[in-house]
């Protein structure tokens, strides 16, 4: 059985809430973080070369994860636990 990495599982699920907030901008300017970054991470490239963070891709991926959790009041660590969406968003 192949296993499923934490930086796949945070890229489904952040591609779940694009699609279920309708677009990239609705997420960033909710978790006040740029489309550009939310996109580089879809895109599994991590942060831009220009940034200082750009040594530590994880930390990135880890942050903005937190402030999207916040943001849209999931709980703390819903991109990195199992599952595919948060029963809020699940069937009624």
């Amino acid at each position: 059985m192949k296993t499923e990495s934490r930086s796949q599982r945070r890229k489904q699920k952040l591609q779940y809430l694009v699609d279920y907030h309708g677009g990239l901008a609705a997420i960033a300017i909710a978790a006040k973080l740029t489309p550009g970054a939310l996109a580089r991470i879809l895109k599994g490239r991590g942060p831009s070369q220009k940034s200082s963070a750009a040594r530590q891709p994880e930390w990135l991926e880890t942050q903005a994860a937190r402030q999207i959790e916040t943001s849209l009041d999931l709980c703390e660590g819903w991109f990195d636990s199992p599952g595919a969406v948060p029963s809020r968003f699940g069937p009624d």
